[in-house]
């Protein structure tokens, strides 16, 4: 497995995660 893909793949994980925790704790509070 490619590294540059492997990073790629990480940082467009993390944004999801990130985008999705936003809209959790909105909903929350």
């Amino acid at each position: 497995m490619p590294v540059v893909g492997a990073k790629k793949f990480v940082l467009s994980a993390y944004k999801i995660v990130v985008f999705f925790l936003k809209i959790f704790y909105n909903y929350l509070f």
